[in-house]
C-alpha cells in the first residue's frame, strides 16, 4: 500500500467518524428529545430541598408533559410527581428548549435513589440521588461523570494511532 492511498484511508476514516457522530434531524419528524447526561449525579443534605434537572428539547410552541419516576427496589417505576413533598415545575430556556425541575422538600434517607424524567415518546438516562454525608461540599450540586465521552475519544484515537502505525509499516 503506498503512502498516498494510507493516508486517504485515514482522511476517509476521520471523515466518517466525524459524520457518525453529528446529531441528526428531520424536519418531517419531531420528537420530544430528553438531554439527561448518563451518569447524572446529585447529592443532597438531609432535611433540605433539593431540585434535580430535566433538560428537554421539543418541536412546538408548547412544552411537552414531562413526568417523573423513582425506581424502587423492586424495579419497577413509580410515578412521583403528586407526592406532598414532590413537585415539578418547567422552566423555558429558550424557543424550544426548557427544563423540567423536580424538586423535593425535607430531604429524607428514602428520597436517595434512581429517578428519571420522561415524555411520552422519550426517556432520559437514570439520575441517581444520595444523601451528602459530608456537610463540606455544596449542597443541590450536579456531579457529571464524562466517562463515556472520554471512552469514546480515547477510542478513536487509539483506531488513528494504530492506522498511522500500519500506515508507517507498509
Amino acid at each position: 500500500m503506498t503512502p498516498k492511498s494510507c493516508f486517504t484511508i485515514l482522511h476517509v476514516s476521520i471523515l466518517a467518524a466525524t459524520l457518525l457522530t453529528l446529531e441528526v434531524s428531520c424536519i418531517d419528524e419531531c420528537h420530544v428529545q430528553i438531554k439527561v447526561r448518563r451518569y447524572t449525579e446529585y447529592k443532597a443534605l438531609l432535611g433540605e430541598e433539593l431540585k434535580i434537572d430535566c433538560p428537554v428539547t421539543f418541536c412546538d410552541d408548547t412544552p411537552p408533559e414531562i413526568y417523573w419516576d423513582k425506581l424502587q427496589q423492586t424495579y419497577v417505576p413509580v410515578n412521583i410527581s403528586r407526592g406532598s413533598r414532590f413537585k415539578s415545575e418547567w422552566k423555558t430556556i429558550k424557543p424550544l428548549e426548557g427544563v423540567s425541575v423536580l424538586i423535593i422538600q425535607n430531604f429524607v434517607r428514602n428520597d436517595s435513589g434512581v429517578y428519571w424524567c420522561g415524555s411520552s415518546s422519550s426517556l432520559g438516562h437514570k439520575i441517581k440521588v444520595s444523601v451528602n454525608v459530608l456537610n463540606s461540599s455544596p449542597t443541590n450540586r450536579q456531579l457529571q461523570s464524562r466517562g463515556d465521552q472520554k471512552l469514546r475519544t480515547l477510542s478513536g484515537l487509539l483506531c488513528l494511532v494504530l492506522l498511522d502505525l500500519w500506515c508507517l509499516s507498509s
